[in-house]
Order: C-alpha cells, then structure tokens, then sequence
C-alpha cells in the first residue's frame, strides 16, 4: 500500500482536528502544518505537545474504539494523513501475537496515563479486547520457553518415514521428522511447535539436534539392514530445513562435521529445502547448498510445484532430487489432469538427471501408477507412518521388497 492508498484531509488555522471525548476511530499524519495538542479543565487550557510535519496525532484511536483523550486544533494551515482504524487492524493482525501484546500493553498504559489527567467520559469497556490476545501471547512465549527447557533435557528426537523404490519394492532410505517428547502432552508434532520455534529463534537448535541423530542413527539403520538377507544395502536419510537454517553461520560447519564424525557415504544424507524457505536471500542459500553438494550431500526441493517459481529455481538451485507434492498424488487416480501433471513433473526430472520422491502415497492403486509413470521413490502411509528410531530399525529387519506395507499404527505389516 503507498501513500496514494490514503486519504488526505485539510484544517485551517485555528480549526478543531477532534475534541476530548468524541468518539475516536482513526489517527492522522501531519504532512504540512503544526498543531497544538490539549486538554480542557474548567476554564484552564493545559497544553501537551505542539507537533509538526511527519508526526502523528490520535494514534489512540487506532489501539481500541474509545475516546479521544486529548484536543487537537490547527496552529497553521495543515494538510494530514488520515489512517482509518480498519487499515490499522489488519496490519497489527499481522504481527507476532507477542509483538501484538507488548505494543497494546504500550499504548494502553499511555492511554491510561493521560486519562489519569482527568476524562469522565472514558469508557473503560474500550480496551476489553486486548484480554483475548494478551493470552495469546503469554500462551506462546510459554511454550517457547518450554521449547527451551526441551532441547536443554533432550526431549526432541527424530521420527523416521519410509522412503521405497518403487520400481523393486525395497526400502531406501527415510524422511527425519523432528517430534517433541513433552512430559505431559505426549508425543507432539511439529506443526505445534515449529512455529513458535521460528518465532523465538530455536529453529537452528532444532535442526542441529536433527543433524546430529539422523547422522549417529543411520549407521545404526544400516546395521539393522545387513540383518536382512532380502535389504543389504545402505540406506539415506533426507532431512528438511529452512531458509534460517542456512542463513546460520554454524549450519555449513555442523553438516560438515557430522560428514565427517560418522564417515558418511555420498549420498547419505539429502537436506529438503522448499520455494518459500528460500525467498529471503536466495543467492546465498543457493551458494551454501552448493557447497554442501560439492561435499556429497544430496539437495532435495520439497513440494514441487506447489510454491512460487518452481522452473526458475530449478536453473540455481543445485539440486539433486525432487518432491512431489501429496496434493498432485491423491488427485493423479481419478484426474487424467493431475495424471499429466506428475507425469511431465517425471519427465522434467529425467531431462534435468534428477531423481523424484513422491510423497503421501496411501494407496496401492497409487504407487502403482507412479510405478508405471517411472517415478523412482515413494512414501506415504501406505508403507508406514513416522515412527521412532527402535520400530523403525525393526520395520528395515523384517522389510519384504515384495510386498507392500501398511501402517497407520507405528507396527509394520504386510499386506497384499
């Protein structure tokens, strides 16, 4: 929105702007001109401010419908920005609910203050709505600080989902999904958390503990599959991480440890960026990944096709592989549309020498028809919903490359 979006109004010297206790829906920007700001009493005028270009004046009637808590009128000529509350709230809406608390709890103190000067027609009643939101934001700075006392205690860990080939049945590799242990709301998922993480600047700290299990917790996948004579090869683990992460100045050196710790083949460890965790500095992220490439690890796009510019980022970013979204794979059985869509996804990954994961398969009808369409890896809840690291090294022992695998409840079984 710029300038030319809002409504610009005039006042003539010595004009009233608003009078103390009128009703007060909006603020203005003074453009040109001065004012004089005051409060009446008796036959006293106590004068508070004089204000200029580039001020503002009744900000309050922005923070809640009450009154006007103070006069303004025009010493000069002047020409104001009028700002409507309606284009006020939806900005304000916008903010971190703990932003949004500590500038209501601000500027209602400051209302207050000036109302302790003296106006018997405040409606108090005005500011009611600020309860809701305050809770809103103790709520989330409560779970940020149990978030905190989480990763001190070790009550992250990663919950694994299985990625297939599609093409001979048998187990590849495994998607790391970060879910909190908490001590009295069980197992939480990350869609519960991940934000306030981001929020308060954990997200790092999360990926780091993802870094670190995925990396110690493969070696011990792959000696789970050397104990089954029918899956004897190594498997990958693909983990996701932000724009943030990237950006962080210990993520390249902590990736790189790890590599080197747990003496990693190439190709072992895949990191899933999407479009959107990318946009705030797409040069560097693109850069870092590279370098991370150049190392052996594998670079994934997740949910292709679903964000921005998916054909454009293909050209910078150094990809390796790609994810197809779940909402193009529950539409592909039943729409020739969708069908063509994955298929020309596929077609484009093979062009570009990229491999592609499917994701949320929960039929056979499913991974049947991306089978017939090449596409090489799968997963979904058709084979095994994310389960913790112990199911999951049991899920690699008993595996059957021919057989498919359903699991809504954390135990593999065979079906079919």
């Amino acid at each position: 929105m710029t300038l030319s979006d809002f409504q610009t109004v005039s006042f003539d010297a010595g004009e009233t702007i608003f009078r103390e206790g009128e009703p007060g829906d909006c603020s203005y920007v003074i453009i040109s001109g001065d004012v004089c700001v005051y409060k009446k009493r008796e036959d006293k005028q106590i004068k508070l401010a004089e204000l200029g270009a580039n001020q503002m004046i009744g900000e309050m009637g922005l923070v809640s419908p009450g009154y006007r808590t103070a006069s303004v009128t025009a010493i000069t000529d002047c020409n104001l920005l009028l700002i409507e509350q309606s284009q006020f709230t939806r900005r304000r809406s916008e903010l971190d609910p703990v932003m949004k608390m500590v500038f209501d709890v601000i500027l209602t103190r400051f209302r207050n203050t000036l109302l302790s000067m003296g106006n018997e027609n405040y409606d108090s009643s005005a500011n009611t709505n600020v309860t809701s939101e305050m809770t809103d934001a103790l709520s989330q700075l409560q779970l940020e600080t149990e978030i905190r006392r989480g990763i001190s205690v070790g009550e992250f860990e990663l919950h694994y989902q299985p990625i297939v080939c599609l093409k001979t049945g048998k187990l590849s590799g495994a998607e790391g999904l970060m879910r909190w242990n908490h001590p009295t709301r069980g197992l939480v998922p990350p869609s519960e958390f991940i934000p306030t993480a981001e929020a308060g600047n954990l997200i790092f700290d999360l990926t780091e503990i993802a870094i670190d299990q995925a990396c110690q917790e493969l070696q011990e996948f792959n000696i789970a599959s050397l104990k089954n004579i029918d899956h004897n090869h190594p498997l990958f683990v693909t983990l996701n991480v932000s724009g943030r992460d990237l950006e962080h100045a210990r993520f390249y050196d902590r990736v790189c440890k790890n590599l080197t710790d747990y003496s990693l083949q190439p190709g072992s460890l895949k990191l899933e960026v999407t479009e959107t965790s990318l946009m705030n500095d797409v040069e560097t992220c693109c850069e870092k990944l590279g370098h991370l490439k150049e190392r052996g690890v594998g670079i994934a796009i997740d949910d292709f096709g679903t964000g921005y510019s998916s054909m454009s980022y293909l050209a910078k970013l150094p990809l390796s592989t790609l994810k197809i979204d779940r909402s193009f794979i529950v539409e592909m059985t039943a729409s020739s549309q969708s069908r063509r869509i994955v298929k020309a996804i596929l077609r484009l990954a093979d062009e570009l020498d990229l491999t592609v994961v499917a994701e949320g398969i929960e039929s056979g009808e499913e991974a049947s028809c991306l089978r017939d369409l090449n596409c090489t890896y799968g997963q979904g809840f058709l084979y095994s919903e994310a389960v913790p690291l112990d199911q999951f090294k049991k899920l690699i022992k008993n595996w059957n490359s021919h057989k498919e695998y359903q699991n809504f409840s954390g135990k593999a079984a065979a079906i079919g």
